[in-house]
């Protein structure tokens, strides 16, 4: 995946719009998030707990940095993809054999609407899918939303 000098990842959109890929043995790094009615309040401050906790255990963040936050009513996750620890962490999600479905939503406010998000999951379910958890991965940085706008690739976990 190209990226730009920022270091934010070039999404072509059509890399993502509907595919479908595997997530098997991705490792995350995972910090709890206080969520009210579905919207994070402290994620900045938990990605920035999460960094501390990592470094001291020595864990490597893997490549292409993908921060995802996992929604949930009144809490969440954040997820961030490391490379697998050589010991067992609580705080470490391997994923089993896990398929998600991938869209790109592209905004000029930073706020991802939670209409967008159910308007994903109904579209997968008029196809027959079954939705079991929604991820988002916030992919453009202050400086390039700014420029550009606000970019996410949204993924929804098929079971």
């Amino acid at each position: 995946m190209d990226r730009k000098e920022c270091g934010c990842p070039i999404i072509v959109d059509e890399e993502w719009e509907g595919k479908t890929f595997s997530w098997k043995d991705r490792t995350f790094f995972a910090q709890p998030v206080k969520f009210f009615f579905r919207a994070p309040i402290d994620v900045e401050e938990q990605v920035g707990r999460a960094g501390e906790a990592m470094e001291k255990r020595g864990y490597m963040l893997e490549e292409p940095l993908t921060v995802l936050i996992e929604e949930g009513q009144f809490a969440g996750r954040v997820l961030i993809g490391i490379l697998p620890p050589e010991t067992p962490d609580p705080h470490v999600v391997t994923m089993g054999d896990v398929s998600v479905v991938g869209t790109v939503v592209a905004r000029k406010e930073p706020k991802l609407g939670v209409k967008t998000l159910k308007g994903f999951k109904e579209r997968l379910e008029l196809q027959g899918r079954k939705v079991k958890q929604m991820y988002v991965w916030h992919v453009t940085c202050p400086t390039c939303s700014r420029l550009e706008g606000f970019k996410s690739v949204v993924f929804a976990e098929i079971c």
